[in-house]
């Protein structure tokens, strides 16, 4: 959206026609714009006979037990997350 907005100031001499452009582009933006969904996974590791988490939000990545799988997920699901177990 910064940049479309640049590229609007940038190209745009008429202060009202460049009002206009970017009502349009904030109006647009909150028709179409989505967040990004988070999503987890639980990995099983045979070796550890647990599971590695990994989140898309940048998190790093842990390890948790077989046990402890079951409230983890409860609680990303809570928080909004789209989890996936394998």
């Amino acid at each position: 959206m910064d940049e479309i907005r640049n590229f609007i100031e940038y190209y745009t001499t008429d202060d009202s026609e460049r009002i206009k452009m970017d009502d349009t582009l904030i109006d647009y933006m909150l028709e179409v714009y989505q967040p990004p969904v988070k999503q987890v996974s639980f990995r099983y590791d045979r070796e550890f006979d647990g599971y590695v988490v990994r989140r898309s939000d940048g998190y790093p990545e842990f390890k948790i037990y077989s046990s402890e799988r079951e409230a983890y997920t409860k609680s990303f699901v809570e928080l909004g997350y789209e989890v996936h177990v394998g």
